[in-house]
């Protein structure tokens, strides 16, 4: 195993416990039903947590701060983004992601002792689009505080993961599309993944373990090679309308290996995200288009 695939796995199987920590506590706290009440919470932990708002512009979106005088923690959120699309009253989505962000860097032992020792305020702005570490174990952990293993799981795999599946989960866990695809992807047991596109560049990407089991890899991170996803990219990019679902070669968004080694058609569903300049794309990938491959690799061998 290469140092980059050794780092790989062990940046995952962090990100995977940050997860299943965020499932526990709510589990423990019999907060474990959709949408999550998160100050809920925190009023828990109150009165070594408390949380204070306001509209902090343009500074950080979530602060958490250690005041040793008090041997307490404060949480920050912005709540410039306003209120929620769906639930009158409630938390905007992604004010929603900050706080369990932060939730993160407070329950995760090493992120909170490191603040306690330094005595420094730790400041976070948006959502799944940081590349450090610490920063990318406290999203793992939002995203599995907003949508626990335990009720998103059963629910994606009723089927194939398609836009208007994800946009339901969104709507059911009070949470962003860019969490709710992600999360969606990733508890997927359907062959599937997800690129995030800004100035016409994937910039991250996130697959299902069938997906990888099956020798798909993602193409690196880089210009778009489909072309339906090149258009689809110029008329978000210029405010015009874009389709939701349309069809390209596997080779533009994979290498494959093994038995799935020829060219295939793929699904892909795109999903804009004005405030963040992106454009989500689900690949999702016939389970059928797999096997076959698999059978006739079989027939070939007999």
């Amino acid at each position: 195993m290469t140092k980059n695939n050794l780092t790989y796995k062990i940046r995952q199987n962090r990100e995977k416990r940050a997860i299943n920590l965020a499932g526990d506590i709510l589990e423990a706290a019999g907060l474990l039903t959709a949408p999550i009440d998160l100050l809920a919470l925190v009023k828990q932990e109150s009165p070594w947590l408390v949380v204070k708002s306001g509209n902090f512009k343009d500074s950080f979106d979530g602060r958490l701060e250690y005041h040793a005088t008090h041997d307490r923690f404060i949480l920050f959120y912005n709540n410039k983004y306003g209120l929620n699309d769906f639930i009158p009253g409630a938390h905007h989505q992604r004010t929603r992601f900050t706080i369990a962000h932060e939730l993160g860097h407070f329950y995760l032992d090493e992120h909170r002792a490191f603040l306690i020792r330094k005595g420094q305020a730790h400041s976070s702005t948006s959502e799944f689009v940081a590349d450090d570490v610490i920063e990318r174990e406290a999203d793992a952990f939002a995203a599995g505080l907003l949508m626990p293993d335990r009720l998103i799981r059963p629910l994606v795999n009723q089927g194939e993961l398609t836009a208007k599946r994800i946009k339901g989960f969104a709507t059911h866990f009070n949470t962003s599309c860019v969490s709710a695809t992600i999360r969606s992807v990733l508890v997927s047991d359907f062959p599937c993944a997800v690129v995030a596109v800004r100035n016409g560049l994937i910039t991250w990407c996130f697959s299902s373990n069938a997906l990888i089991e099956a020798q798909c890899y993602p193409l690196p991170q880089g210009p778009l090679k489909s072309p339906s996803a090149i258009k689809q990219w110029q008329a978000f990019s210029t405010g015009h309308e874009i389709e939701e679902e349309l069809c390209a070669a596997s080779n533009n968004w994979f290498r494959c290996y093994g038995p799935v080694y020829n060219t295939f058609m793929v699904s892909e569903y795109f999903l804009p995200v004005p405030k963040m300049d992106m454009l989500l794309i689900l690949i999702s990938v016939s389970e059928q288009d797999i096997l076959s491959f698999y059978d006739e690799e079989i027939d070939s061998m007999e």
